[in-house]
């Protein structure tokens, strides 16, 4: 017993050893684990608390560039710029987002740049007591921030305070030397020399690309500026400062009216020109013929097609004898074959298609002071909005070619389409521009006597020709000179000619063949009215 209770109790000893034991080292290891965690490095770090951004930059998306770590934890993490306005000066807060840290990062958008500038030139004329403006010698300026402009002498970084003059006056002739500033919001400055000639000054400036008459519709005005220019001998190009006077024209009642155009240099001395005005009314086409109403029966006419061809024999006179079946039989439809003879002739161009060739035209128009009908059909007016807008602004007259142009030709289609096609140009160009068209021209020149008193009932005469030459297959474009020559040798009193303006031979002999007429002892007439 003695021996067995004794070993009882070492036993006991033991066990409280053991446990005792037990217990310190699960101690040392929750303690070991507590430091180990205490001591854990974060994944990543920024490289600086601070990132500066130009104004108008994106900030880059490459992590390495914010922080710095393992590269496969600098690869995890992810910029969260979203605070940050890139456009606008000021200081934000970036995020930089790793799975096990995000960061925050101060970012700076600031403006450095200094304001970009052009000069007219760096070389300006003035007359004694002129005063200039800084904005008559700067062209164009930009910048993220305002501007101030200004003349300066010897102005550095360390003037960036310093107050700018908008003018200077020079009351002696000579030769001066100064600097134009420009200076934003945050005191980046650009700075260029200039040279101020003054020099006395009794020479007016010259007026160039004036068109003596000009023509417009009731109702519509025009701009009787376009392609004028104005220089002077000492302030060089002054075309800005042209003005037109036209407060004597009345726009909205037939008549012919004077309007003035006059330019001043900076010394004050004047150019002035006059300009005829010619309001015409449109309606005035409609004036022969027995006229068919809206609302007729238009199955009373006959629908058998007529091909448009007069043949080559010419009268006397040049004028082709082969029309006269077609004024005999058609002309009460309001139908022009060709116009009384005279010494006027009329050009026209059917613009079913744009081939970037219809803005030199009006380019050579414009400068040789000839007016145009243009045919156009729908889908032009829709693709070409800035052409036929220029077309009106410069008094040319924009006629009705139809919605589809059907090759087969309008009578071919029924009467319910054939009014459609005329309808649905004049309803768009009108709604779009403004524009009451009152031409039609028939598509491939085809036409029944139903089709003529369709068009006649939508308040439109048509527009035939007499003169007309191969020009219209785009690939197979004739010989210029021989065309040319072609156009001069057929001219004739009250011609209607017919030019395609897809046609680059047309765009090419244009400015000869108007010279041509004209030497010839033709001029061009002006569409708006039967003479």
């Amino acid at each position: 017993m003695f021996f067995g209770n004794n070993g009882s109790t070492l036993d006991k000893r033991k066990k409280k050893s053991y446990t005792t034991a037990a217990l310190t080292l699960a101690g040392a290891m929750v303690f070991g684990s507590v430091m180990l965690t205490g001591c854990k490095k974060a994944p990543i770090a920024l490289n600086a608390g601070t990132f500066i951004l130009e104004q108008g930059n994106s900030m880059p998306l490459e992590p390495s560039i914010y922080v710095k770590g393992k590269d496969e934890d600098v690869a995890k993490t992810v910029l969260d710029a979203e605070g940050v306005d890139c456009n606008t000066v000021g200081t934000y807060t970036a995020k930089l987002v790793h799975p096990d840290k995000t960061l925050e990062i101060k970012v700076d958008v600031v403006d450095t740049t200094a304001p970009a500038v052009e000069l007219y030139s760096d070389e300006i004329s003035a007359a004694p007591g002129q005063t200039l403006n800084v904005t008559d010698i700067v062209k164009s300026v930009s910048d993220n921030s305002s501007v101030t402009l200004g003349f300066a002498d010897d102005i550095t970084k360390a003037d960036a305070d310093k107050v700018l003059s908008e003018t200077v006056v020079y009351d002696e002739a000579g030769a001066y030397s100064t600097e134009i500033c420009a200076k934003d919001a945050y005191g980046n400055m650009t700075v260029l020399p200039i040279v101020i000639m003054v020099v006395n000054d009794s020479e007016p400036p010259v007026l160039s690309g004036v068109n003596k008459t000009v023509y417009a519709t009731v109702g519509n005005t025009i701009d009787i500026l376009s392609n004028v220019t104005a220089s002077d001998n000492i302030d060089g190009d002054i075309t800005s400062k042209i003005t037109a006077d036209t407060s004597a024209v009345d726009f909205n009642t037939v008549g012919t009216y004077t309007a003035t155009i006059s330019v001043k240099d900076g010394s004050g001395n004047e150019a002035k020109e006059e300009v005829s005005v010619v309001v015409q009314d449109p309606s005035s086409m409609l004036n022969s013929g027995s006229s068919v109403t809206v609302g007729t029966d238009f199955t009373v006419y006959s629908s058998e097609y007529v091909p448009f061809g007069f043949g080559s024999e010419v009268d006397e006179n040049n004028r082709p004898t082969g029309l006269q079946w077609y004024i005999n039989r058609f002309g009460k439809y309001t139908a022009d074959f060709i116009q009384p003879e005279s010494n006027y002739i009329y050009l026209t161009m059917d613009e079913g298609y744009e081939y970037g060739l219809t803005e030199g035209i009006l380019d050579t128009l414009k400068e040789k002071n000839v007016k145009c009908v243009f045919f156009i059909t729908l889908p032009y007016a829709k693709e070409n909005p800035d052409l036929v807008q220029r077309m009106i602004d410069e008094g040319h007259v924009v006629g009705n070619h139809s919605v589809t142009h059907p090759a087969a030709g309008l009578s071919t289609l029924s009467i319910e389409q054939q009014i459609n096609e005329v309808k649905e140009v004049n309803d768009y160009v009108l709604e779009h521009f403004g524009y009451q068209m009152y031409l039609f021209r028939f598509p491939t020149g085809a036409f029944s006597e139903q089709s003529l008193a369709i068009v006649q009932s939508q308040g439109y005469r048509s527009v035939f020709w007499s003169f007309a030459y191969k020009d219209w297959v785009v690939d197979e474009q004739p010989d210029v000179a021989t065309s040319l020559e072609n156009a001069l040798n057929k001219v004739h009193g009250g011609a209607i000619y017919l030019l395609h303006a897809e046609s680059t031979t047309n765009a090419q002999m244009l400015a000869d063949f108007i010279d041509g007429c004209r030497k010839k002892g033709y001029e061009f007439g002006y569409y708006s009215k039967v003479d």
